[in-house]
């Protein structure tokens, strides 16, 4: 073969051997690419749920503002050994410490759930659930609180007044509850929603009240059947709610719970199940990053 022929034949091999090495390099690019890409967001994604992750912490308050008038030392003694036997760690908080500044103060507990053993009622021609202090009323004291509180008395001793606190002043505690579970032992907790949704937008997941009247010593009886339901035999929502209005009482309230739609849930995945999803707080930009780079398929430029 003439010298001049061998010359073009290697030109033209080496040229085809260009665009093999072309794509090769395209395809290492587009991985590093998607690598340092998935590696970005993952990152931002790591510190952004350090930040937001609550988790539901195993200490529960019981809040007897009720002890000095209907004392059940029996009620706090069952309630604590069934809730140390799951694991919880139990404070108690006697009625005379029940004033308006221990509610202000109530979410920095930082509490999994809040057993109210508090009297309630629904405030005069309004739909607003008040919650009574053990603190005397006082005319002129807390009036930049406004409306969030109001005068309550029992009809047993109607001369004592009380200061009560309602659904907005629950909106101005200290703090947010760590996606607590609030079970409001009082009359009428649960009659109209307004307390419930206050407490679910200060960060609690889980309410339950009384739709009306309920005998306190019932409320006892009841409640502690019910965190036996939930707790130990680990019964969904709507089922144990269910099972205690089944039981004998005085008067015509039966529990509830808010939000519905929590009904089938078990307390085993509520205190377990973490407190986002991890894409959710991704955007929808770095979710089809995060898409593109897993698929490798290097089809970026259409997320500029």
């Amino acid at each position: 073969m003439p010298e001049k022929t061998r010359k073009i034949k290697k030109v033209q091999e080496k040229g085809a051997k260009k665009p093999l090495l072309n794509k090769k390099l395209l395809a290492i690019s587009i991985t590093l690419a998607a690598t340092i890409i998935l590696g970005a967001v993952l990152y931002q994604l790591f510190w952004r749920i350090q930040e937001r992750e609550v988790k539901f912490p195993f200490k529960a308050a019981i809040i007897d503002q009720l002890g000095e008038s209907f004392p059940i030392q029996s009620f706090r003694e069952n309630v604590t050994s069934l809730l140390v036997s799951q694991n919880f760690i139990v404070i108690y908080n006697c009625s005379e410490e029940v004033t308006v500044e221990f509610f202000r103060k109530l979410p920095k507990s930082n509490c999994g759930l809040y057993i109210l053993r508090v009297h309630s009622t629904v405030r005069n021609n309004t739909d607003l659930v008040d919650f009574f202090t053990n603190e005397p009323y006082q005319e002129n004291k807390y009036e930049e609180y406004g409306d969030r509180l109001s005068e309550g008395w029992y009809q047993w001793a109607p001369d004592q007044k009380y200061f009560a606190i309602g659904p907005r002043f629950v909106e101005i505690m200290d703090g947010t509850f760590p996606k607590s579970i609030v079970i409001a032992m009082g009359c009428k907790s649960l009659k109209y929603p307004t307390m419930a949704q206050a407490f679910l937008k200060k960060g609690a997941q889980l309410y339950i009240g009384w739709t009306d009247d309920v005998d306190a010593y019932d409320s006892d009886k009841i409640t502690f059947h019910l965190l036996e339901l939930l707790f130990k035999y680990n019964k969904t929502i709507s089922d144990a709610v269910k099972e205690c209005n089944s039981l004998p009482r005085q008067f015509p309230g039966k529990l509830d719970y808010f939000p519905k739609d929590a009904g089938n849930k078990r307390m085993s995945e509520i205190i377990h199940v973490s407190a986002f999803h991890a894409l959710d707080i991704l955007d929808s930009k770095e979710q089809i990053l995060i898409a593109a780079a897993v698929r490798g398929d290097g089809d970026l430029e259409r997320l500029d």
